[in-house]
């Protein structure tokens, strides 16, 4: 994720992008979370409600279809509770060590544009000293350079 230099002048709207990349990550391991935390409860739900109905001692068919409802809601609750299980290991915790990474690249990435906005306000300060006195010794005469032209107020050499 190079920013490059010459997006020098578009720091505000790369922090701000950047860190609503992240929040939009942290919001769905958020959403993934939940959807999860939903799915156990419902599991836990479910087997207890299995567990709940006695099953019929007969053999009708009443009987084998009251277990058939019996194992699919068992069933279900396996599912659910494996979905579950497979939603935090495979989205969620991938999500939150993104998250992590990506906050500490952002944090890295700008503590070096602030060094270097800082080495650049340095140098640009240098650089009008340094110009003010160049200008100034070209213009004011001195016993031992050569004379200077003035024209206009404008000193021309």
């Amino acid at each position: 994720m190079g920013w490059g230099v010459e997006l020098w002048d578009k720091q505000p709207e790369i922090e701000k992008r950047t860190q609503d990349g992240i929040d939009f990550i942290a919001n769905v391991r958020t959403l993934a979370a939940k959807v999860a935390e939903i799915e156990r409860e419902s599991a836990t739900k479910l087997a207890a409600l299995a567990n709940t109905f006695p099953t019929p001692a007969s053999n009708s068919l009443f009987a084998k279809s009251w277990k058939d409802v019996v194992s699919v809601v068992s069933a279900t609750a396996t599912a659910r509770e494996q979905s579950s299980v497979a939603l935090m290991a495979e989205v969620c915790q991938p999500l939150k060590t993104l998250v992590k990474e990506k906050t500490q690249e952002r944090s890295e990435r700008l503590k070096t544009v602030a060094q270097l906005h800082a080495e650049l306000a340095k140098h640009a300060h240098v650089f009008e000293k340094v110009s003010f006195k160049w200008a100034f010794h070209q213009c004011v005469p001195s016993w031992h350079s050569k004379p200077r032209h003035y024209r206009n107020g404008k000193c021309t050499i």
